[in-house]
């Protein structure tokens, strides 16, 4: 059949199995080549590769980088690295890679325009309690009756001051 080629890398996407795809690829080059669709075929080999990671964050909140690069067959951590960070830059996976432990944690598409508006408008409510509470406090610290309870006017004892010392007991 002259579909079969294709029908053969079809199934080997299908499954997963990036080594299959690599190798069938590899069988039909020139027939690919010949085709006109070669191009096209190392698109899907290397889809693949991002197909499989985003399958990870189904099985996974957190893996290692190492572990991560096994199981999507990469050559090493910092492959991973890079393809991660590509993934996550294009929109493709939501994950925090941390370095210092080689770590990848993976999380659920959550943010929405509606969730990132809630955010916000909490934000500046924080910001304005804050700003509140600034005032609050400027009006407090300038408040003779709190300063003279504090000890903080002059000729006032200060909080170096230490009640219990006894120069006798010496």
């Amino acid at each position: 059949s002259p579909c079969g080629h294709y029908l053969e890398l079809a199934k080997a996407y299908a499954t997963g199995d990036q080594l299959a795809t690599k190798q069938l690829a590899s069988k039909f080059r020139e027939s690919f080549i010949s085709d006109g669709n070669y191009g096209l075929v190392q698109r899907v080999v290397s889809q693949l590769v991002r197909h499989n990671v985003q399958r990870l964050t189904m099985s996974f909140i957190t893996l290692s980088l190492e572990d991560a690069a096994q199981r999507v067959d990469l050559s090493d951590s910092n492959e991973m690295e890079k393809m991660l960070r590509d993934m996550i830059e294009d929109g493709d996976i939501n994950a925090c890679i941390n370095q210092k432990e080689e770590m990848i944690v993976f999380s659920d598409d959550f943010v929405d325009d509606n969730c990132a508006q809630t955010l916000e408008a909490r934000l500046k409510e924080c910001m304005s309690l804050q700003q509140e509470m600034s005032k609050a406090n400027d009006q407090l610290s300038l408040n003779p009756r709190y300063i003279q309870k504090s000890g903080t006017s002059r000729g006032g004892g200060g909080m170096d001051d230490d009640p219990f010392a006894d120069d006798q007991l010496m």
